[in-house]
């Protein structure tokens, strides 16, 4: 601290004074008590004690019961997905990070769901809950406002909307309006009156003369910012109220230009100086406010200048987080920046060290920009990108960084640009990516040979690849990748991983697995060089799908494993990628019967398949989870599931998942003998994929799928000869593909349809091939949902090699059969376990423990919510809620939601309510 300065640490800090007055006519609107669905905004430039107004109401609220969320928008708000998160951070901070995930994975589409899932809880307070946004000018453009609209449009009857801010609102509330459940106040309601004019003077110690409140009203229209600064301005001299009022009158300057002088020039130098610095901070906490003002005692000056009534509002914490009024910061900075020099450059530089310091990432970025450092703000996004979206693949808080820095600054940053097109491309963005490449392109006219042009044009051309693969555009995927490659050998590592996992995919897509697998196996080793966890993660769910289409279940389970292994610690237990792992991961164990594990792995993974536009991860595990249902007795819930995810295929412009889900549905009805609605399901799947605007890249999907489920229907109609015709041309293929698991499925068909036919010798010859393709895999699932007709085939192969009991075959035969018809001893000893269970006393300990993700369902329930917003609150379908439900109702041994939650508090399972 400079020695000049008055050592305030050692004098008494001066009380607090509230300076708030109480405004009769702006109390809470009764609409807000009355109304089902209130809106209220408040519009009026700065000054206008909006955010007074909503401190005072908050408390009003709060005081009823009410649970009150009040955010503050700022510029970096309007795309939608901050605001999304300060929401999330309010209402359910334990599921804030899932937010993030789901937003940064799949961007606005993912809107929808998350808001949702707010809303449902928000829904849940017994009072009902206020949501106020404070500022809300700054969200009155796409696509914050369509987030703005989605509020109004999904708002329960008792959560109340306010939004404040310097225009009103009018396209968003318009609705509301109409509907009669609008309250508007404008600068005529917030405007003070001559009776409170001379109350905030008062406050100040100044004689409220009819003269000086007169021309008060008359200059400033009864404008609260402007009347306070006078009062500022008099308070330390009241006896000059008529001169005053003469400047006041004749001074040509701007009123608040004016006022702002004339308060500041009455602070002592010591904190004039300090508040002047302080400007730079949109908002700042004590210890942030010293470290960038170099001053020790910054804790005791914020209270003074409090004191002295400077406009300096602060949130209610242990340790809070001031901000000056936007009239005063405004003109505050305007002056330092006119100023500049070494107290704008050394403050900017404190305050940027002590956000480095604390990780503050946002915050070093802004007081850069801020702070007229537009070069280091463009090196901190730079730095950060490598960490930010290709480690990590968080794009939406990458472009969040972009979208504060000036447009044209950051056209002649082509290198962080081409990072926005990396991350629009991975949020499906892909129109704007591509412009955004192109206009790299024409303006850098790229030089040939020249350092940063070749890297350019190499990290550009590599984007598209990325691209095409994205779009599932495989043969282009293939052709712009084998062309990289050639000719950038020496590209960067996590660039090259980046092209090898487009590969992997478009071989697979392609059917040629076994290159697919190749390209996923060398992106895997230059991921790892290159440390980049995001890209190995890819590249591992690749290899995994690869492993799959060849048949090769076994070996893929054991590298599933290995890179959740790998990556959890790295990326999070909760982060998409890990938790797609675990979605995959289910799926494997489901088809070795292993259904406990498969399961609680599924628990792990099912929240991420909502958040992603990853199609494979999502068909293993929507399909799983259905299957799991159908297992547990619960078709009609299976069926939601897969209705569910085709929709979402739909909805997300993903043909594949669309058309797997759909494809799995009509096999459900056809296993429960209902050919007609499966054959309307088919129908409509076709209708509805045709109708997509990329039908013809995904023709051979629908044909692969068409070809098996037409051979199923044949079936089931009785018609033996088409179903032989139709599966002779599947069976060559699957056998020149080498795709292990579709050769068994056809296999077995035919065997059933032999076996229908009464063609015995011939079905159980080519049964015997499908036991001898399934031995080494140890398939289960692959057989045993194909029901009692295969234990039948089972029980032939048994009787024919009962001479023969050391054949290979023989036990993995016994096997399956004990998973389509458990032993009578097991069925006996399950339904005594179960029974036993049902009249155990409460207080026994349980068979099965909780997870995590069930603990946390069972503290949700309490809330009384239905399923539908119980789900969304958790960002789940819910069909999977069902499932969730139906193993906690089982470990539990109860029946109900309300029992279940007694007894997981006897349990100790939850806090006591």
């Amino acid at each position: 601290m400079n020695p000049s300065t008055p050592d305030v640490a050692a004098a008494t800090t001066p009380a607090r004074i509230n300076w708030e007055i109480e405004r009769q006519g702006l109390a809470i609107p009764d609409a807000a008590w009355q109304q089902q669905k209130p809106v209220i905004t408040i519009s009026g430039p700065p000054g206008y004690g909006k955010s007074t107004l909503l401190l005072q109401w908050r408390k009003q609220w709060q005081a009823a019961g009410r649970r009150v969320v009040l955010i503050k928008a700022t510029p970096g708000d309007r795309d939608g997905d901050k605001l999304i998160l300060d929401m999330a951070a309010e209402l359910q901070p334990a599921e804030a990070e899932s937010a993030s995930s789901f937003l940064d994975r799949f961007g606005s589409a993912g809107q929808v769901a998350v808001l949702k899932a707010l809303l449902a809880e928000a829904d849940s307070g017994n009072l009902g809950t206020t949501l106020i946004i404070d500022d809300v000018h700054e969200l009155l453009e796409q696509p914050a406002e369509a987030v703005l609209r989605m509020l109004l449009r999904y708002q329960s009857e008792t959560l109340t909307l306010v939004f404040a801010g310097r225009v009103y609102p009018a396209g968003v509330v318009s609705v509301a309006m109409l509907e009669g459940r609008l309250t508007r106040l404008n600068t005529t309601d917030l405007a003070l009156s001559k009776a409170e004019s001379a109350q905030l003077l008062e406050q100040h110690g100044i004689e409220a003369r009819e003269a000086l409140v007169t021309t008060l009203i008359e200059r400033t229209q009864g404008w609260p910012a402007a009347v306070r600064l006078v009062a500022l301005s008099l308070q330390h001299d009241p006896q000059q109220q008529d001169h005053f009022v003469g400047a006041l009158a004749e001074n040509p300057r701007p009123l608040t230009e004016y006022l702002n002088e004339s308060v500041l020039s009455r602070l002592p130098e010591h904190l004039r100086s300090f508040l002047n610095r302080l400007a730079l901070l949109r908002r700042f906490s004590a210890d942030l406010a010293a470290a960038a003002t170099g001053e020790r005692d910054a804790g005791l000056w914020l209270e003074e200048l409090e004191s002295r009534g400077i406009p300096l509002t602060h949130t209610d914490e242990l340790d809070p987080q001031y901000t000056l009024h936007p009239l005063v910061r405004d003109f505050l900075l305007t002056r330092l920046r006119t100023v500049g020099g070494s107290v704008l450059s050394e403050t900017r530089d404190r305050a940027y060290d002590w956000y480095s310091q604390h990780g503050e990432v946002d915050g070093a970025i802004e007081v850069s920009l801020e702070g007229g450092d537009l070069e280091r703000a463009a090196a901190l996004i730079k730095e950060h990108s490598e960490y930010t979206i290709r480690r990590y693949g968080r794009h939406k808080t990458f472009l969040y960084w972009t979208n504060k820095f000036p447009q044209t600054a950051l056209d002649r940053l082509p290198e962080i640009q081409i990072q926005q097109a990396w991350s629009l491309d991975f949020l499906r963005r892909h129109e704007e990516s591509e412009n955004l490449l192109t206009a790299v392109e024409h303006g850098q006219s790229l030089a040939p040979g020249a350092p940063q042009s070749t890297h350019l044009q190499c990290t550009i051309e590599m984007q598209r690849c990325v691209q095409a693969g994205l779009r599932d555009h495989a043969k282009e995927s293939v052709a712009r990748s084998e062309r990289w490659l050639a000719r950038w050998p020496e590209a960067d590592r996590y660039d090259q991983a980046a092209v090898h996992a487009v590969l992997a995919f478009a071989y697979k897509a392609l059917s040629d697995y076994e290159e697919g697998l190749r390209h996923a196996r060398q992106g895997l080793t230059l991921g790892r060089e290159a440390n980049g966890h995001y890209i190995l993660s890819w590249n591992g769910m690749l290899a995994i799908s690869n492993l799959v289409k060849k048949g090769w279940y076994r070996q893929a389970t054991h590298e599933c494993r290995q890179y959740i292994e790998e990556l959890a610690p790295r990326l999070g237990n909760r982060s998409p990628c890990v938790m797609m792992l675990h979605a995959m991961q289910a799926g494997l164990l489901y088809e070795f019967d292993r259904i406990a594990e498969a399961s609680d792995e599924l628990g792990q993974g099912m929240t991420a398949l909502m958040e992603q536009s990853s199609a494979d991860p999502m068909i293993m595990g929507f399909v799983t989870l259905a299957r799991l249902q159908a297992l547990q007795g619960n078709p009609l819930e299976a069926f939601d599931t897969l209705a569910e995810g085709e929709a979402l295929g739909h909805a997300r412009d993903l043909p594949r998942l669309a058309i797997s889900l759909g494809a799995e549905r009509v096999v459900m009805h056809l296993r429960h003998g209902e050919l007609e609605q499966a054959r309307a399901v088919w129908d409509e799947v076709q209708r509805a994929t045709a109708a997509g605007s990329r039908i013809s890249a995904f023709e051979s999907a629908v044909r692969d799928k068409s070809s098996r489920i037409h051979a199923r229907m044949a079936l089931l109609h009785g018609d033996y000869e088409a179903v032989c015709e139709i599966l002779g041309p599947i069976v060559r293929h699957t056998r020149q593909t080498g795709q292990k698991r579709k050769l068994i499925e056809t296999l077995l068909l035919q065997a059933l349809s032999l076996q229908a036919s009464n063609e015995q010798r011939k079905a159980l010859k080519v049964f015997t091939e499908a036991l001898q393709l399934g031995a080494p895999e140890g398939y289960i699932r692959l057989f045993a949902d194909e029901g009692r007709q295969v234990g039948d085939l089972l029980e032939l192969y048994l009787h024919e090699t009962r001479e023969d009991q050391r054949a290979p075959t023989v036990a993995y035969a016994r096997q399956l059969l004990d998973a389509i018809v458990p032993p009578a001893s097991s069925e006996t000893d399950e339904v005594a376990e179960t029974t036993s269970r049902r009249h155990s006393p409460d207080q026994s300990p349980l068979i099965e423990p909780l997870t995590s993700r069930e603990i946390q369902i069972l503290l949700k329930l309490q809330s009384g919510l239905p399923n539908r917003k119980l789900a969304d609150s958790l960002l789940i379908t819910e069909g999977t809620l069902k499932w969730h439900l139906r193993n906690i109702y089982g470990k539990l041994a109860v029946t109900s939601r309300l029992a279940a939650v007694t007894r997981a508090h006897k349990l100790g399972l939850l806090d006591a309510p």
